[in-house]
């Protein structure tokens, strides 16, 4: 990957919205976050329109390794060039969904507690995973709540939740 940027920077090819898709995507399946960032920051600086795609792959990679910080850093560059993407518009979607498409959305939310919790775990030394378990164990029926209060009904099995 690193061969192939060189390339790309010493013919002075301009960067592509195609070209990030296909980088980001490759260094997400490699695992490579260091790399992720690197080049996400050269395409963002060189003034790039990224697709949703490479958004995604730079939240979720960010999501999974709990880089709280560029979750929040590609959400505001998200902001910029795309409309539909951030949670209050997803949650608003989530609300209209027509009631066929709603057990999708509890699936969802469901996955969400009962993996990504764990995966957030691994990365954690263990002094600060059980600070960090008990902080999710208490904030999570916190944030089904609000969801809820904010019109979203859905139920999911906390029972799942496995620390």
């Amino acid at each position: 990957m690193q061969k192939i940027m060189a390339v790309i920077q010493k013919n002075s090819l301009p960067l592509q919205p195609g070209t990030a898709d296909i980088v980001f995507s490759i260094c997400y399946d490699t695992n490579s976050w260091k790399l992720l960032l690197k080049y996400a920051k050269m395409f963002l600086k060189a003034g790039v329109k990224l697709h949703r795609t490479a958004y995604d792959n730079i939240m979720d990679f960010a999501a999974k390794i709990g880089d709280a910080k560029s979750i929040w850093k590609t959400e505001q560059h998200r902001t910029k060039h795309l409309k539909r993407h951030t949670i209050t518009t997803a949650f608003s979607c989530a609300k209209d969904l027509p009631d066929d498409k709603k057990p999708y959305f509890a699936d969802a939310l469901q996955s969400l507690i009962s993996e990504w919790p764990c995966e957030l775990l691994k990365k954690k030394t263990e002094e600060d995973g059980e600070v960090f378990a008990e902080y999710l164990r208490s904030g999570i029926p916190v944030l089904f709540s609000s969801l809820r209060n904010n019109g979203i009904g859905t139920t999911v099995n906390l029972e799942e939740l496995k620390f």
